[in-house]
């Protein structure tokens, strides 16, 4: 499944970019 692969990347580039956000 290709779209299940992609939401889950876009979900851990979304936590990734939150976590530097939070951590600043």
């Amino acid at each position: 499944k290709a779209a299940d692969s992609l939401g889950i990347s876009i979900r851990t580039l979304r936590n990734k970019l939150n976590e530097y956000n939070t951590g600043e």
